[in-house]
């Protein structure tokens, strides 16, 4: 059952989040040459085979300027539509399989084809643009958020007109929510410098009986 639960859950972010991707655009040949390279240096090409898709969007432009994104995401697979033993056996067996294999990365390469993995909150900081005043921030925040995607939210194009921000000593926290789908924050220091970046599904979709 619950991986019945995860793969539904899964399901259901992954048709939620395709209508919210900009127009999907091939890699170049050097684009693709570089990030099959990136995947090879880490020991993660057998994990992946095929084209990454590419997510971009005006904020991802603005906060880092000419590098371009990539991302992977292989769907888990599709439940049995009827609950016999045999069936939820192999679904069992096929999701176990799914995930020893299925790799979720997001990859940033630069003018020069230089790639950098883009997971973590200091990971963000590799090339982001300056940030010094609340639009800044905004842009900055939708643009981290976007590229973020783990076993339950795809990566997906966020608008820094998504984004409230509350400014204190500290520093920014920057959050997003969208209902039934998932909430995000992003936390800088008073500097601009990410020191934090999280998205995580907000919503549960029902499961048959």
């Amino acid at each position: 059952m619950k991986t019945l639960r995860f793969s539904l859950i899964s399901g259901a972010i992954i048709l939620g989040a395709s209508a919210l991707l900009a127009a999907p655009s091939d890699p170049s040949q050097a684009d693709a040459a570089t990030f099959h390279d990136h995947l090879v240096k880490h020991q993660l090409h057998t994990r992946w085979d095929g084209p990454p898709s590419r997510i971009d969007s005006e904020e991802l432009r603005r906060a880092y300027g000419n590098r371009r994104f990539y991302f992977t995401f292989k769907a888990p697979p599709l439940p049995p539509g009827a609950q016999l033993p045999k069936l939820i056996e192999r679904y069992n067996q096929a999701m176990e399989e799914h995930q020893k294999h299925a790799l979720r990365i997001t990859v940033g390469i630069d003018d020069k084809q230089r790639a950098d993995t883009f997971r973590t909150a200091e990971d963000f900081n590799l090339g982001l643009m300056p940030v010094k005043t609340d639009d800044d921030v905004r842009i900055a925040a939708a643009a981290i958020l976007s590229l973020i995607g783990n076993d339950q939210v795809y990566p997906a194009v966020i608008s820094a007109r998504e984004v409230n921000v509350t400014r204190t000593p500290a520093g920014w926290t920057c959050v997003v929510t969208r209902a039934r789908e998932f909430d995000g924050k992003v936390e800088f220091d008073p500097s601009g410098h990410c020191t934090g970046a999280a998205k995580q599904l907000n919503y549960v979709p029902p499961v048959p009986p």
